[in-house]
């Protein structure tokens, strides 16, 4: 398999209890697909496993059974290990009916930030949301800083060349 046909969808996080669950992050814009999945793949120190789904459970944290896993020892051989969905598997947007509350500038990640002033900041690694508003986590030499998203900072933001380029207060950065 070709590790180009493959997206990369979310992760394993900690084992849970003793049977062999596993928690598991999924990016929002992939859960659906992950809920449909009855295989997914995880990178196993650079090998491309596939990893049949017995059982989904969403409790506090999406918890995920898979076949041949069922010990705690099990479940820690596959834990912090990305999971990836062949891009012919993943459900075109038209059809998908899952709603979920989409962050407004979830699709900025992987942007570089370029303020008008310091130049190029980094690469946004991820958007979450905070109380009063979006937060860009960004890789500022080799330190993550918090970015607020917010009209008041953004200037344009360049959808074809993955770049935003914002005006920050004196101090933030």
């Amino acid at each position: 398999m070709d590790i180009k046909d493959l997206v990369e969808i979310g992760y394993t996080k900690k084992p849970h209890g003793l049977k062999g669950e596993i928690k598991i992050q999924v990016k929002d814009k992939y859960l659906e697909d992950f809920l449909r999945s009855n295989c997914v793949f995880l990178d196993l120190n650079g090998s491309i496993i596939p990893h049949f789904i017995v059982d989904i459970r969403n409790t506090k944290h999406i918890l995920a059974q898979f076949e041949d896993v069922d010990s705690i020892g099990e479940a820690e051989k596959i834990a912090g290990k990305k999971i990836l969905l062949r891009s012919k598997d993943l459900i075109p947007e038209e059809e998908k009916i899952l709603e979920l509350d989409v962050l407004e500038f979830a699709f900025t990640e992987g942007f570089m930030v370029q303020d008008v002033n310091l130049g190029d900041l980094g690469k946004i690694l991820s958007v979450e949301e905070f109380p009063q508003q979006e937060m860009a986590f960004v890789d500022y030499k080799g330190k993550e800083i918090l970015i607020p998203m917010i009209d008041a900072f953004i200037i344009e933001i360049d959808k074809k060349g993955n770049r935003i380029l914002v005006e920050l207060p004196e101090g933030l950065v």
